[in-house]
């Protein structure tokens, strides 16, 4: 479950562990240092060649499948983000996390 402005998302499954979250993207002076906290090296270096709203949107896209995974997992923020690879500039991408792999999504939410 996840709510962010006037937003809210809840998931279910029987068989498999889901996580949700969803946010409202605006800038922020922290973003560049929360960017470095929760991307990987590959992920923070694509992330600095961008400028602007690109930029904006792709620290939220990174943050919220994150946060996602991290709710599947259990691990809220506990789970190393750094060492976690999300793809954000893809649809759809299968995250590994030790023996398991997640499948990641991310959705528009209606305006």
């Amino acid at each position: 479950m996840s709510h962010s402005a006037h937003v809210a998302v809840c998931a279910i499954d029987e068989v498999a562990d889901i996580g949700v979250d969803c946010e409202l993207v605006a800038p922020f002076a922290r973003l560049p240092t929360l960017a470095r906290w929760i991307m990987t090296d590959e992920e923070h270096a694509r992330f600095e060649l961008l400028e602007g709203e690109r930029r904006i949107q792709r620290f939220y896209d990174t943050w919220v499948r994150k946060e996602a995974v991290s709710k599947a997992t259990g691990d809220g923020l506990s789970l190393a983000f750094r060492s976690l690879s999300v793809a954000p500039e893809r649809a759809r991408v299968p995250v590994s996390l030790g023996s398991r792999i997640l499948h990641v999504r991310s959705l528009e939410a209606p305006t």
